[in-house]
């Protein structure tokens, strides 16, 4: 089976959905279906270095990757508007990583003409949170083009069933389908061992270490992590504080005047983006890793996170709280900063309860979160597709 995946931008300033799309393809490749990837050369500022209009392979997937000189937020780009044109009807199925872009207009236009049938993954851009950022335009792309788009899909891939519940009110009548994301998942012999990130910042040492790490963003919380980290040095000083992530240079700026205005400049260390063995040394030495989202469709970095066994604090708008919940791998919070000092100072002060929440963090994520059976999962979505053009139900994948 040839699947083609179509995402607007492979940046990886982008965060969770380009880490998702790249991690997904490698499962599906390694299983047996024949997965591209076709997208633009967009970054938050200029264009990627990559190569263009030639196939070329990222972490086991052919991608095919074209300029995107203007409107580069909407992924616009006739070039793969005119590859699209080309190639997609030779696959057998596409599966669209993206919704309020320039990308869905050619490629929902061609899979029809060529009767290829396609999923969406909307990437949370469904939720309400979504939908009032930037309103009159998203308003005026669900009239023109975005309700049909909806309509016409084979099915809606949701990645946790809050997902699903927010994306139904847009596309009542499409079937939805909730696949998780997954993440790498390591024995207890591969994991990294503990102080490669500390080694690197001597004043970490003797302090226990809370840990963001995402894309630097309003929706993620940081106007209410930041007061909680406030309230909970007023009473101890055993602790620091990572913020790992970029953003837009305004609200970075902002994010750095909210930790001088509450006097936490000596608590807080700034990394930027990390990836890569900068990641995993970071996210193995955290204690506890934080992530008090206003609105989050699934929480890729959270799975990251207890996959090498850090305990997390969550929101209750974080799409996997029910599944932290029923493991007991997390604390899920409202996003009052009261209830999240509570949280993270409860771990801090109880070493057992954090081994014991990072031990059910781990167990978690190999039982629901690996790429293996999101591939497995994934393929069967397929095959109901492409053997019967649409779905009738999401009882198709459990």
């Amino acid at each position: 089976m040839k699947v083609l995946h179509v995402i607007p931008a492979l940046s990886q300033y982008y965060g969770g959905p380009v880490k998702a799309v790249l991690g997904m393809c490698r499962a599906l490749n390694q299983a047996g279906v024949h997965a591209d990837i076709a997208s633009t050369d967009a970054d938050v500022e200029g264009n990627l270095d990559i190569p263009l209009g030639i196939p070329f392979q990222m972490e086991g997937t052919t991608v095919y990757c074209f300029r995107c000189s203007l409107l580069r937020k909407y992924g616009f780009s006739l070039g793969l508007s005119g590859w699209i044109r080309r190639n997609v009807g030779s696959y057998d199925l596409v599966h669209l990583h993206a919704f309020f872009s320039y990308v869905p207009v050619p490629l929902v236009y061609y899979a029809k003409k060529y009767k290829v049938p396609y999923i969406i993954r909307p990437s949370g851009e469904l939720s309400l949170w979504s939908l009032k950022k930037g309103r009159i335009k998203k308003e005026l792309y669900l009239s023109l083009f975005g309700r049909h788009c909806l309509k016409a899909a084979s099915a809606l891939h949701l990645t946790s069933e809050d997902e699903r519940v927010a994306a139904r009110r847009l596309a009542p009548g499409t079937p939805s389908v909730v696949v998780p994301l997954g993440t790498d998942t390591f024995t207890e012999k591969e994991l990294p061992t503990r102080g490669g990130f500390r080694r690197r910042y001597p004043m970490l040492d003797h302090k226990l270490l809370i840990v963001f790490l995402s894309r630097l963003d309003h929706k993620k919380g940081l106007d209410r992590l930041l007061p909680a980290i406030s309230a909970l040095a007023m009473g101890r000083d055993n602790f620091a504080v990572v913020i790992a992530g970029s953003g837009e240079r305004e609200y970075e700026a902002h994010v750095h005047d909210l930790v001088l205005a509450h006097g936490l400049q000596e608590k807080v260390i700034f990394t930027g983006f990390v990836q890569g063995q900068d990641k995993m040394d970071l996210l193995r030495d955290a204690d506890v890793f934080v992530l008090p989202s206003y609105d989050e469709n699934f929480g890729l970095a959270v799975i990251e996170a207890m996959a090498v066994g850090a305990p997390v604090v969550i929101s209750n708008n974080v799409g996997i709280h029910h599944e932290v919940t029923e493991y007991g791998a997390s604390r899920v919070t409202s996003c009052e900063y009261g209830e999240i000092a509570h949280a993270l100072g409860m771990l801090l002060d109880n070493g057992s309860l954090r081994r014991k929440m990072g031990k059910n963090g781990r167990h978690l994520v190999g039982d629901k979160f690996t790429w293996e059976k999101v591939a497995a999962r994934l393929m069967e979505l397929y095959e109901a597709i492409v053997s019967h053009g649409r779905i009738a139900s999401a009882d198709c994948v459990k």
